[in-house]
């Protein structure tokens, strides 16, 4: 019996860290890919120098977007994660194109701008969803009681 108990134990560890290993893992691959979409967008599309100081932004940056994503997936909001994940690719897409539209010179900010305005809009409305829905299933178990 004791060997039973103690299975369970190192199996719900492992579970912990299995779901701790997840959380890191989804949060580094989002922060990587944020970092890679805006390296590439200002490197390569718009064709401008990238100093230091452009680097470290692009890595606070993507690790901001990596922690909220973690945060959120950790929590098991996971419409909300969705939402969010598609304000990045709707802002990564929009970014790309005033990068190539040029706008007269105010492209790269007018795409920067967008991106983090995709960003917001995905954080914001997977949120207001996600609460929505919480609020829903919370009703839908008070009035079978």
């Amino acid at each position: 019996m004791e060997c039973a108990i103690n299975k369970k134990d190192i199996r719900g560890i492992n579970m912990k860290q299995d779901n701790k290993n997840r959380v890191l893992t989804v949060g580094l691959i989002v922060s990587i890919i944020s970092f890679l979409v805006l390296y590439v967008g200002v490197k390569v599309v718009l064709s401008n120098e990238i100093i230091m100081t452009n680097i470290i932004a692009y890595i606070i940056l993507s690790l901001i977007l990596g922690g909220i994503t973690s945060i959120l997936y950790y929590f098991k909001l996971n419409i909300a994660v969705m939402l969010f994940s598609l304000g990045i690719v709707i802002g990564s897409f929009e970014m790309y194109r005033k990068f190539i539209d040029g706008m007269d010179g105010w492209g790269d900010l007018a795409g920067l701008m967008s991106f983090l305005a995709w960003i917001i809009i995905g954080l914001s409305s997977g949120l207001v969803v996600q609460l929505i829905v919480h609020l829903y299933k919370k009703m839908k178990l008070n009035n079978k009681e």
